[in-house]
């Protein structure tokens, strides 16, 4: 049993979040992560991880929940999602149901991450090329 705080709470400090991380894959990445992760991890980063969602009026009250389940632990984690708060916010307006998960962890394969100078399609592209089995299911 651990009782030093830092060492119990290493890995949620280590994550970060970029708001050039293309959501999809980095969701679908993280799901597949969670299903081989260490418990005590994966306790961290759902600690710590969220969904933003936008706004969608066939979900007026959100989207429905991501649910993280382990047979082999006997048990199960759902995703925080919270509700986009920029008033200005394009997604939104346009109200698409999109979301965003910008967090950066060891789901996260460095090609789905870009910059400001970069478009998605770029990005996607470099992503659909890389094989590395973190965001794989996207292409299924």
């Amino acid at each position: 049993m651990r009782t030093d705080h830092s060492e119990s709470t290493a890995f949620a400090e280590s994550l970060t979040q970029n708001p050039y991380v293309l959501s999809p894959w980095n969701l679908t990445g993280f799901i597949i992560w969670a299903r081989t992760a260490d418990e005590d991890d994966i306790d961290q980063a759902i600690g710590v991880v969220s969904i933003i969602d936008h706004f969608n009026p066939r979900f007026p009250f959100g989207e429905p929940p991501v649910i993280i389940e382990r047979p082999d632990l006997d048990r199960e984690w759902t995703m925080l999602h919270l509700a986009c708060t920029d008033e200005d916010c394009d997604l939104c307006q346009r109200a698409w149901g999109e979301y965003d998960f910008f967090w950066i962890g060891p789901w996260t394969c460095p090609t789905i991450v870009g910059d400001e100078d970069e478009d998605v399609h770029t990005i996607s592209l470099r992503a659909g090329a890389c094989g590395c089995g973190l965001h794989d299911m996207i292409l299924r």
